[in-house]
């Protein structure tokens, strides 16, 4: 229904009197109506745009066509062309990952430290994305609560909205608070992530300061099968979830769905707002916690040739849930009601233009509805209720080709839309308003992949152009919000890379990157949000400089045993980071006044011996230090990144039986940039016991996470849950 009421006025009815409504046609116009309306911006701020890309365009091929030249010089059989490397490179440098590629995977042994994790089988019946990010090295998690909070990581130290998060290649990042919530990605939808901890292909996003993280939703469609899985667990938490693929050569479908129920009424120890005084603690449960969600996913492939293919995808999440606040002032009624739409269309063409190239075009539409209620104003001082609807459209034309040489070049341009509207009730002296924000981007990326010296070395340069304009349709008279004239704000951005690798065997390898990083204020922070922040449309974008040098070693020791070794150093510089100022009683307004430095290493090890013993560490150390000239903060610990963070994990299989333990350290650190308020050490062990094909295609898993029962809490005072169990029983039937 939402495509249907996306065309309004005039327009509707002549397309419904035309011929019968289709999603995929709603999509196609929507997205050509956008860039017609994009065009009509101001002709300066284009023509500024687009003079820089040409200008940058036009030394970036010169380099190209001399290395090409330069390579040339060194004769090359016909034949020595044609054995070339053939594979065909997706444009995030996503290699798919097949059971033959083991544990060294294919990307985590391309430029760039890049970590793949694959989400299938499921290792607990209640994981989040938050939970299987865990255990990614350089990467931290927190979140609010339990099952179904809102949740987040941090990468190298990065902040939580200078992370850059990707469905498919298609952005996610909210352009309104530049936030994501890991949690609005089911991991039943996945098939693996990919995490970019550095370097990032140009020609997935815009290079962020805190490194991407990119799902690829399920697509092995091969064969006929289905699949339903029942859990239990504590707290009252229920999940039941039913998947379905079939299909033949040139069509193939896959239906998912799940529900999801828990009360999150875990217990947790309340210091009664005297956190040196234990002698008043006291065991209380979590309230207003629960949670009920619906997801959905529809996948549908048709490959009528070995040239072409065409890829639907749909997803829907229905989520209502409680908003419990933090363990000293908890809540009975506040609420939050959330549902998201996406869809995408993307059409792939194999040898366009050349026998090895691979060209995409993918339309995508994402539409998000939030309902926020705080009666009592348990939360929100100011707010009472809120209503927001994001409607988000683009377009990402994709080109890759392997040319002579070993050169392989890649291209990237497309735009999207962001429309965000908020109806707000508010209370006290301040007046209800309309809240209406559009963000527009336009992009040309490009990335050039040359092997030298037999292949021994790789040289990766790459660059990306950006052009972001803003605009604030909101109707406010509030002078607290709105003190500035003009609602238009837009930037022109820059992002160059350059990544190396040195293979000294088929084993070993040194990898390096630099490049310059960004993140753009959010909507929010340019123009306020009628609640605690107010608008500021003279803010620069936060920029930084990522370096990263390391190496990786993989090898076979036997037949039947593998490793893996990766090590890196990093270095970060972050200038003009964005910071709350309070500028009245009740708000609060941002100015570029921040800046960081983060240096760290990071170790990851893992090994399989004989499909029966299976062992993986990470470890992270990383020095996050504010460096700007606030004498209150400077020289202190960031908020949120411990210093030393250790995961291991150990599975040991003899059929039929999986026996999987691992542990979660975190050395102590702090809820705020002052280092006032101190969050101890933990330490985290899960253990769960797999009993596979018990009963013709019949499974079940039994699990219990954090043995212990530690306290823990991430964010300002919210508690994680104590000791849980869980058990889960999976059919499967293959046709």
């Amino acid at each position: 229904m939402y495509f249907i009421t996306a065309f309004r006025g005039r327009g509707r009815e002549v397309f419904r009197a035309q011929r019968p409504f289709n999603h995929s046609e709603s999509v196609y116009c929507r997205a050509f109506s956008i860039l017609i309306r994009s065009f009509r911006m101001k002709s300066e701020w284009r023509k500024t745009f687009f003079s820089s890309v040409c200008r940058y365009l036009i030394v970036f091929i010169s380099l190209i066509v001399l290395a090409i030249s330069g390579q040339g010089s060194a004769d090359q059989s016909p034949d020595e062309q044609d054995n070339a490397d053939e594979s065909t490179l997706s444009f995030a440098d996503t290699i798919v990952i097949t059971a033959n590629d083991g544990l060294a995977h294919a990307l985590e042994k391309d430029t760039g430290f890049i970590s793949v994790v694959e989400t299938d089988p499921l290792v607990s019946p209640f994981a989040e994305t938050a939970d299987v990010l865990e255990n990614v090295v350089g990467v931290t998690v927190n979140q609010y609560g339990g099952l179904g909070m809102f949740s987040f990581i941090s990468i190298r130290g990065s902040e939580a909205n200078q992370v850059s998060y990707y469905l498919n290649g298609i952005p996610l990042n909210s352009a309104t608070s530049g936030y994501f919530n890991l949690g609005s990605v089911p991991l039943g939808f996945l098939e693996h992530i990919e995490v970019y901890r550095g370097w990032t292909p140009p020609t997935l996003g815009q290079p962020a300061l805190g490194g991407a993280v990119n799902f690829v939703t399920r697509s092995k469609l091969d064969g006929s099968m289905g699949q339903i899985a029942i859990s239990a667990g504590s707290f009252d938490t229920y999940q039941g979830s039913l998947s379905i693929q079939t299909g033949n050569e040139k069509n193939r479908w896959l239906l998912y769905s799940n529900r999801l129920d828990t009360k999150g009424d875990f217990s947790y120890v309340h210091d009664n707002g005297t956190p040196n005084n234990t002698s008043d603690d006291r065991t209380i449960d979590r309230t207003n916690a629960d949670l009920n969600s619906n997801d959905f996913l529809l996948n549908y492939v048709h490959q009528p040739s070995e040239t072409f293919q065409l890829t639907v995808l749909a997803t829907y999440q229905d989520k209502e849930h409680g908003v419990p606040g933090n363990a000293t002032l908890q809540t009975e009624s506040t609420h939050l009601d959330e549902n998201s739409l996406f869809f995408d269309l993307s059409s792939r063409f194999f040898e366009c233009f050349h026998d090895r190239s691979d060209f995409t075009v993918q339309l995508f539409h994402h539409y998000l509805t939030s309902d926020f209620s705080d009666p009592e104003g348990e939360v929100s001082l100011l707010t009472r209720s809120s209503e927001g609807r994001t409607n988000r459209t683009g377009l990402r034309l994709l080109y890759s080709a392997s040319l002579p040489h070993s050169n392989t070049l890649s291209f990237a341009s497309g735009f999207s839309r962001e429309t965000n509207t908020t109806s707000n009730e508010v209370r006290g002296i301040f007046v209800p308003g309309h809240l209406e924000k559009n963000r527009l981007i336009y992009y040309v990326a490009l990335d050039d992949k040359w092997l030298l010296f037999n292949d021994r070395f790789q040289v990766r340069p790459s660059i990306r152009f950006d052009g972001i304009r803003n605009e604030d349709l909101s109707t406010n008279d509030d002078q607290f919000f709105h003190d500035y004239d003009n609602p238009e704000r837009s930037w022109l951005c820059t992002s160059p890379q350059l990544a190396l690798q040195w293979s000294l065997s088929s084993q070993f390898s040194f990898k390096a990157s630099v490049g310059k990083y960004s993140r753009y204020p959010a909507l929010e922070e340019l123009y306020g949000d009628r609640g605690s922040t107010a608008g500021n449309p003279g803010l620069e974008a936060e920029t930084g400089i990522n370096r990263d040098i390391g190496f990786f070693w993989t090898d076979h020791l036997q037949d039947q045993c593998r490793f893996f070794l990766e090590y890196a150093y990093f270095d970060k510089e972050s200038q003009d980071l964005l910071t709350h100022v309070q500028n009245s009683q009740y708000t609060f307004r941002v100015e570029n006044i921040g800046a960081a430095r983060i240096r760290g290493h990071e170790f990851h090890v893992r090994s399989l011996w004989a499909s029966i013993l299976s062992l993986g560490l990470n470890y992270t150390y990383q020095d996050a230090r504010d460096v700007s000239q606030v004498p209150y903060y400077r020289d202190r610990y960031l908020p949120n990144r411990p210093l030393q963070e250790l995961t291991t994990n150990l599975t040991l299989s003899i059929e039929p039986v999986s026996l999987h333990y691992d542990t979660t350290y975190q050395s102590h650190t702090y809820l705020d940039r002052a280092n006032l308020k101190e969050v101890p050490d933990r330490l985290v062990h899960n253990l769960s016991v797999e009993w596979s094909e018990f009963f013709d295609g019949l499974s079940c898993l039994l699990e219990m996470r954090n043995i212990t029962d530690n306290q823990i809490e991430d964010m300002a005072g919210y508690p994680l849950p104590g000791r849980s169990f869980s058990f889960s029983v999976h059919y499967q039937l293959t046709h």
